[in-house]
């Protein structure tokens, strides 16, 4: 310690402390059906009983469904609530095969009847009300500039400027000249995909009219999850059933008639009662018959996701965990194609509010498994996800940066008794956190008339030569005199830090670390103290520490303090993304 002597004879009294410190970085009820089915599915026979399904879709709106029945003229929808009298909600023609039912108080069952005029065939359900409210937004604003063209009796075609959307017309369906228009829109729906298209038809439609909408490559792994819905003028949303789901072509197709088209709803028969509470347009949506020449139909119909895995996407440091539930807007299946099997996907649904409706992860007829890529559970490598008691999965992002990165979690619904399967993902990003901290050394002595720090403050990066569990610093070291009764400077006050070393040791557990931080550096102390004299003196600074401990904190945090060659050192340290 010949510096250190050196040092107390120039300055006479005064006590050279020298230390130095480290710095570190260093759908079912919702949605439960999930199916996927492919274009090829085709019609089955449904006894008329047994087709008829009645959904609770709301708060206040129940959405039916039923299977046509030959040689039947009309539908006549009724209600009654307990030991009450039915009474006609809706008086529909011939070729209807849904209605929503709106007005409704929450929580509440309802008994709904169907009888099919002209014949002695009828069918009889119940449905409950839920909690979540329809869901209403602003209408889109036009963002771009329409195409239109008349089109007659024998049909035609139209395809929207941005050429994602086309509108197929078949023969029939319109009277001679009638004018169609498409208008892009702004896209208000929930989980909105790209704009939206409004399409104005100028008089009634005898036939529905087949609207297609394209999908880009990048949301083609969330097809499954992606639905089409029409928004009513209150600014209410219908999920719209699909008649064709084509992942070759990247393509959604639904149908398009009068009773669902976006302008006010046309009047109910006298005989039956209007609702009271649900949006006025919504709650008769399916009730409408065709309307007349004169009327202008309105459709805005958008692209969104209507269910999927949340949070879509997630960025996690390793060893950290993340929840993910499956969740829908709507409580009936949509993103379906609409077959006798599945008669809750053919049945328009309203969009639901804030509260949205998640997957059971068990449900009878259905297999409901969690994936990390194409491994069931994950793996050591990838991370593991395992679900929940009832609702969502835990992921666990592995102990090393995977290999393949972002890593792909997916729930897989099967229905068990057709084999089709819907699939939602999310990505997750592993990172190996840097490290963030400071550290403090101090020395002192009973008498001294000076004492002195040495801070450290940096950032830890992984190590660039790939070892994920070592980590080099960024920063600087400084050395500062604490004056008591004499006085001092030294030059210079500070230096850079070398790379040092912070490793940890993740396979034990707890996680263990070993910190290597600061160097000797040459430094200059010049200063005085009364009747002592004055100097200055050139000396190396012992600037290194090297400390072991336990990572706390979940894994994220470093803190600790000891006392080394009469050096008190404390240091603190943090991981961030």
């Amino acid at each position: 310690m010949k510096v250190m002597q050196r040092v107390a004879a120039t300055l006479g009294s005064c006590l050279l402390l020298l230390g130095s410190l480290v710095a570190c970085s260093g759908g079912g009820s919702s949605l439960s059906p999930g199916v996927s089915p492919g274009a090829g599915d085709g019609p089955q026979t449904v006894a008329f009983a047994d087709g008829f399904r009645a959904v609770g879709s709301s708060d206040s709106t129940v959405s039916l469904g039923w299977t046509k029945l030959a040689g039947a003229s009309g539908y006549t929808v009724e209600r009654k609530q307990d030991n009450g009298a039915w009474t006609a909600v809706a008086v529909l023609d011939a070729q209807a095969q849904h209605h929503l039912d709106g007005g409704l108080q929450r929580n509440t069952r309802y008994s709904y009847r169907v009888r099919a005029d002209g014949t002695s065939q009828q069918a009889e359900t119940t449905a409950d009300t839920g909690e979540e409210a329809v869901l209403v937004r602003p209408l889109g604003a036009a963002t771009g500039s329409a195409v239109a063209q008349p089109l007659g009796a024998i049909g035609g075609r139209l395809v929207s400027p941005d050429g994602r959307i086309s509108i197929e017309v078949p023969a029939g369906a319109l009277a001679a000249d009638t004018a169609v228009r498409l208008q892009p829109i702004a896209n208000t729906a929930p989980d909105g995909i790209a704009d939206g298209v409004l399409l104005q038809v100028d008089g009634g439609l005898s036939k529905p009219l087949a609207l297609t909408v394209s999908y880009a490559e990048a949301v083609a792994r969330d097809a499954d999850g992606l639905g089409v819905a029409l928004q009513r003028a209150d600014g209410s949303w219908l999920a719209l059933p699909m008649t064709a789901l084509d992942k070759a072509t990247r393509t959604l197709t639904v149908a398009l008639d009068g009773r669902l088209h976006s302008g006010a709803p046309a009047s109910a028969p006298a005989s039956i009662p209007a609702p009271t509470s649900a949006p006025a347009a919504l709650a008769t949506a399916s009730s409408l018959s065709s309307s007349a020449a004169s009327v202008t139909l309105d459709f805005r119909v958008v692209l969104y996701r209507d269910f999927c895995l949340s949070p879509r996407q997630a960025t996690l440091k390793l060893g950290e965990s993340q929840v993910f539930v499956p969740y829908a807007y709507t409580r009936g299946v949509i993103g379906t194609v609409c077959v006798a099997d599945d008669v809750y996907g053919c049945i328009p649904m309203p969009l639901i509010g804030a509260t949205t409706v998640p997957f059971e992860n068990s449900k009878p007829g259905y297999s409901r498994r969690w994936y990390v890529f194409a491994q069931e559970g994950g793996d050591a490598a990838s991370g593991t996800v395992t679900p929940r008691a009832t609702l969502g999965a835990t992921y666990r992002a592995p102990a090393r940066v995977p290999d393949v990165n972002p890593v792909l979690v997916s729930f897989v619904s099967t229905n068990q008794q057709t084999g089709r399967t819907v699939t939602v993902t999310a990505s997750v990003t592993v990172k190996e956190p840097v490290w963030t901290g400071i550290a403090r050394g101090t020395l002192s002595a009973a008498g001294g008339g000076l004492a002195f720090s040495l801070p450290i403050q940096a950032v830890w990066a992984p190590d660039p030569q790939g070892n994920d569990s070592r980590f080099t610093a960024n920063g600087t070291q400084g050395l500062g005199v604490i004056e008591i009764t004499c006085t001092g400077s030294v030059s210079p006050s500070s230096a850079v830090l070398p790379p040092g070393a912070l490793v940890i040791d993740r396979i034990v557990n707890p996680p263990r670390y070993t910190l290597d931080v600061g160097s000797v550096w040459r430094n200059t102390l010049t200063g005085s103290c009364p009747g002592q004299g004055s100097g200055s003196v050139a000396f190396d600074v012992p600037g290194r520490l090297l400390v072991e401990g336990t990572v706390d904190g979940n894994g994220s945090s470093i803190t600790g303090n000891a006392v080394v060659n009469d050096i008190a050192w404390d240091w603190a340290l943090g991981s961030q993304l």
